[in-house]
């Protein structure tokens, strides 16, 4: 899997707490999840305009990682917090995880079933089939096809 530098992280986090936090989850974390945040605990990715995604009509950049835990949680969303916001406010199925988000605050997220990588429009209205896209097919992929948005790609 391809480093990708990040600015703003949070302090390092273990693996052991890693796997504390997938426990109170309930769930496991891919091998390159956990390789990634062992590296990179949430943050903004320093590559300017991160693309992952071109459809033709949307395109898709990282605005930030969700930090896995956070020192100072008074201000700031954890991956755990946001996760379970979402589930209390019942805004998407529990089976999507968000671990980042875009610029428009719409989420990326783990399927906790298949591994895939999709992105939540929260911008569209309620979350229903066609407002969920998929990214990738699994969280390795996703981080190598990271990379600067081609000004060609941005005018199509």
């Amino acid at each position: 899997m391809k480093k990708i530098e990040m600015l703003y992280t949070e302090k390092n986090i273990t693996k052991e707490e890693i796997q504390k936090i997938a426990g109170s989850l309930k769930t496991t974390f891919p091998d390159s999840f956990i390789e990634f945040y062992l590296l990179n605990n949430g943050g903004v990715p320093e590559v300017e305009d991160s693309f992952v995604y071109n459809d033709g009509w949307a395109v898709v950049t990282v605005g930030s990682f969700y930090a896995m835990a956070i020192a100072d949680t008074k201000d700031q969303l954890s991956l755990e917090s946001t996760y379970s916001m979402f589930m209390k406010q019942n805004r998407f199925p529990k089976h999507y995880l968000p671990f980042a988000y875009d610029e428009g605050s719409n989420q990326i997220c783990l399927n906790l079933n298949t591994g895939e990588i999709v992105i939540i429009f929260l911008d569209l209205g309620p979350v229903t089939e066609e407002t969920i896209d998929f990214l990738a097919p699994n969280f390795e992929t996703f981080i190598n096809e990271l990379g600067e948005l081609d000004e060609d790609e941005d005018d199509e």
